[in-house]
């Protein structure tokens, strides 16, 4: 008995650690199996005890393994596994050569791979009744092409393993063992309808016989014949049925076809059923509203035909007792349409008119600031309280019961219902005029100072001061300024707050800033600023401020009294023709710079280089010229002014420049110039203008200052 029991606990022992023996005493080193992917290569090996396998055989006999390894008689796993999953009962039977064996059960997990799939499918199909399938290529990650992979594919809604009728399907792909991480290609597959065509044979005509009188196939043609079609008819615009004609009343029959892998094509033809002709006269059909119900006058012949009279409003309700204004469409129907038709046309409208009034107004006024409630005469059937008057102004959505502003208002007359109207010859609009209002302007001609100026500008009737600005306008320009300050002539514009007002078209007035010029140049060889009549005080600004910002001028050479950097610029203009005012005029050679040989009048340097117009500014001129290996440039601003002989003794010098008479000593020229203390002997005289002369080899018949 204790034999029995000890081999019980040995088997038990045996079976607890998934070990089946058959008379064998040997042990498996192999206890567990590595993971495995799948569509990767897979190998492992099962040892025995002491890692030798020499004697022994190895089977797989029941349980689950991965769909592509194979367990070979050495105790290897191999092959390449499509599938993925933990496979928990893979149960191995390892026999030895003296003929014992143990069967071992074996785990093995297969984690599933990521893949990419390409998705081709076909393209342009028309319905042809084949079937259609799309092509998937799976590549691991790297783009190698896993041609083991067996993709599953299906399409639409219903998992379709293929596809032939028309419409549109979408493809889903599967892969065993496999996460599909991305996915290129085609989404669909597109099967359009195979095109098709109908006609029917044409109209029909036959009297009322108590016989159907369908369509047959004959009167159908339909191609191809796949496409199908079916037949339906409409009695006297009603819905459509399969029901065959047999009463009288005309009949729309339509065919279409019906196969949904061909284009659906409709053709119509008409089959009316002649009976017996009944003919009405309707009188009677115009009202106007009086809050009594109106019906019109309706006969038949023959008499003895019953029918019956509906009236249906603009709304499309039907109405058994027509009241309200409207226009109404009648309707005859017979009691039997069966055997009798309607036979002729007859007038389908009952009109209700609407009461009509008549509203006049003959006022408009000019704005006062008041509010006014305008009188109405009206002249109607009806009592105000059918009625409500409002007054719009045209281009708001606002409705007034009385007005103030300037416009023109819209008459507005709103009525309960539709049966109340005001007629067309009644007042539309009633118009407030602005008011016109003038000024006064004194205060207007001022001289230049620098300071800010404004004219006094007067209404000439009392005008609150917030309900009108002034502003001017310089001549040539477009800019409203608040005051003036710079020298020119100002148009004064009024600007009224608002539209009730408006200036009299007689006003017009002028704020002049005179010029007024006072040049006082100090010593310096570098400039002489000379100013001509034909530019205002803001334009000289301008060229200085446009000289200093854009060539940076040094300081040094800053003139007395001079309100711009000006730099040493010695370059002077010669005119030799006495015409053009410009640069140059016979060439750059025949320049010497002046400031290279300031106190030598017997050293002449030649003189070689450019000239360009620099824009942003009028008149002003860059030279760029070699001089003693140096690049040198010198910006000269050409004004239309010029110091010349002014008494005629055959020299420009100090007493020319010192002496201006005729049109250069006017009010509005300049009122003193000097030339430059060349010499530097505390003195401007000939020596000065001699001293200039003798710079150039040309004799100097005028001479232009620069800037």
């Amino acid at each position: 008995m204790k034999k029995i029991s000890a081999f019980l606990i040995i088997m038990i022992a045996m079976l607890m650690a998934g070990v089946c023996a058959h008379a064998a005493d040997f042990s498996v080193d192999t206890t567990s199996l590595p993971m495995g992917e799948a569509y990767k290569p897979y190998s492992a090996q099962i040892t025995m005890s002491g890692g030798n396998n020499d004697g022994y055989s190895f089977e797989f006999i029941s349980g689950f393994k991965p769909t592509g390894l194979t367990v070979n008689e050495d105790g290897s796993i191999t092959g390449t596994p499509t599938s993925a999953g933990y496979y928990a009962n893979m149960n191995i039977r390892i026999s030895n050569v003296d003929g014992t064996y143990r069967d071992v059960t074996f785990k093995i997990n297969i984690r599933a791979r990521s893949i990419k799939i390409n998705v081709t499918a076909p393209k342009n199909i028309i319905y042809d009744g084949n079937s259609y399938t799309a092509t998937v290529k799976c590549y691991d990650l790297n783009g190698g092409e896993l041609t083991d992979a067996v993709p599953i594919i299906r399409y639409g809604k219903d998992n379709l393993s293929s596809v032939t009728d028309a419409g549109t399907y979408y493809i889903d792909v599967y892969v065993s063992g496999c996460i599909i991480s991305e996915r290129e290609g085609d989404t669909h597959i597109q099967i359009e309808r195979q095109g098709a065509s109908i006609s029917l044979s044409g109209d029909k005509e036959y009297q009322y016989d108590q016989l159907p009188h369908p369509l047959t196939a004959a009167d159908v043609t339909v191609t191809p014949p796949a496409a199908g079609y079916v037949i339906e008819y409409s009695r006297n615009g009603g819905e459509y049925t399969t029901d065959v004609p047999v009463s009288s009343g005309i009949y729309t029959a339509r065919v279409h076809t019906t196969n949904p892998n061909y284009e659906t094509i409709y053709d119509e033809c008409t089959i009316k059923i002649i009976g017996e002709n009944v003919n009405f006269t309707v009188t009677n059909t115009s009202f106007t509203y009086d809050g009594n119900s109106h019906k019109a006058t309706v006969s038949s012949d023959p008499a003895d035909i019953g029918y019956k009279v509906t009236y249906t409003n603009s709304k499309g309700e039907t109405v058994e007792n027509p009241t309200d204004a409207d226009v109404y469409t009648i309707k005859i129907t017979l009691d039997n349409d069966i055997v009798y038709s309607i036979g002729n046309d007859y007038d389908n409208k009952l009109t209700i008119s609407p009461q009509s009034g008549h509203f006049t107004t003959d006022e408009s006024w000019v704005y006062d600031g008041k509010t006014h409630k305008p009188n109405m005469t009206v002249d109607a059937p009806y009592d105000d309280s059918k009625y409500t008057i409002t007054y719009r102004k045209q281009g708001t959505e606002t409705d007034l019961t009385e007005i103030t502003d300037v416009g023109v208002y819209d008459i507005i007359i709103t009525f309960p219902n539709g049966n109340y109207i005001a007629d067309e010859t009644s007042s539309k609009t009633i118009t407030v005029m602005p008011k016109t209002v003038n000024f006064t302007v004194t205060d207007n001609v001022v001289d230049y100072d620098g300071n800010e100026h404004t004219a006094k500008v007067t209404p000439t009737e009392a005008l609150a001061s917030d309900l009108y600005s002034v502003k001017y306008v310089k001549r040539d320009t477009e800019t409203k300024l608040n005051s003036v300050i710079n020298a020119g002539v100002y148009d004064i514009v009024i600007e009224l707050a608002n539209s009730n007002y408006t200036l009299d078209n007689s006003f017009s007035a002028t704020m002049t800033v005179n010029v007024t010029y006072t040049f006082n140049l100090g010593n310096s060889p570098a400039a002489m600023i000379y100013k001509d009549t034909t530019h205002d005080a803001e334009w000289q600004k301008e060229a200085l401020d446009y000289l200093k910002a854009n060539h940076k001028f040094s300081e040094n050479y800053l003139p007395k009294d001079c309100s711009a950097d000006i730099t040493y610029n010695p370059i002077n203009n010669i005119d030799a023709d006495g015409n053009e005012y410009t640069v140059i005029t016979s060439g750059l050679d025949k320049f010497v710079d002046p400031g290279v040989n300031i106190n030598d009048g017997l050293t002449s340097d030649t003189i070689k280089g450019t000239v360009s117009a620099v824009s942003g500014v009028e008149g002003l001129y860059k030279v760029t010229y070699q001089i003693n290996d140096s690049t040198m440039e010198r910006y000269l601003l050409v004004v239309d002014r010029r110091i010349g002989d002014v008494n005629s003794d055959g020299a420009v010098n100090g007493i020319d420049a010192n002496n201006l008479v005729g049109k250069d000593a006017d009010a509005n020229g300049v009122k003193q110039a000097r030339i430059w203390d060349v010499n530097k002997d505390g003195r401007i005289d000939n020596n000065d203008v001699n001293a200039i002369r003798n710079r150039f080899s040309v004799r100097l018949e005028a001479y232009y200052p620069w800037l």
